[in-house]
């Protein structure tokens, strides 16, 4: 699960959990100070929502900054990073049909997900298998492998395992 889902998961969480509070304080009575704990407790679910979106954008942007720092352009005017060409570059040389550049490196971008969420070579390469049901076979072991090099060198012993 990315970052900004379980983000987005854990807001939604505790609106939920101020409104519920504030349904149970208005059932409790009916009168002003009952009314006033509910206005609120409304006030608080409306904070927290407003918090929760403003840090997913947050989120959003500096992970943004970060791929975009991490991953510099050079002159070349295809819009790829040079990590995205290496990569790109990479999965075709290994026999890879490569019929979307975007499409084929968000699934680089997936499988270092993966491997950062935890999952093992094996899992992520019968997940590409799942999600990519007509893919060729070898293709998820060289897109993996590919993802690796460019984008996540750091997971490289996971390979090994």
């Amino acid at each position: 699960m990315t970052h900004q889902k379980r983000t987005r998961r854990r807001a939604m969480a505790a609106a939920s959990g101020f409104a519920a509070l504030a349904l149970a304080l208005s059932a409790c009575g009916g009168d002003d100070s009952t009314d006033d704990a509910v206005a609120d407790a409304t006030s608080a679910v409306a904070s927290a929502a407003t918090e929760a979106t403003s840090a997913v954008g947050s989120a959003a942007a500096e992970a943004t900054s970060a791929v975009a720092d991490d991953h510099h352009r050079d002159d070349h005017d295809d819009g790829h990073t040079d990590a995205d060409r290496a990569y790109l570059d990479e999965i075709r040389a290994g026999g890879v049909d490569v019929h979307d550049d975007a499409d084929f490196i968000i699934r680089g971008h997936d499988a270092c997900r993966d491997l950062e969420d935890g999952e093992s070579a094996d899992v992520v390469i019968t997940k590409y298998y799942e999600v990519h049901s007509q893919a060729p076979e070898n293709e998820g072991e060289t897109v993996l492998t590919a993802a690796v090099n460019a984008f996540c060198p750091d997971y490289a012993p996971a390979l090994n395992n």
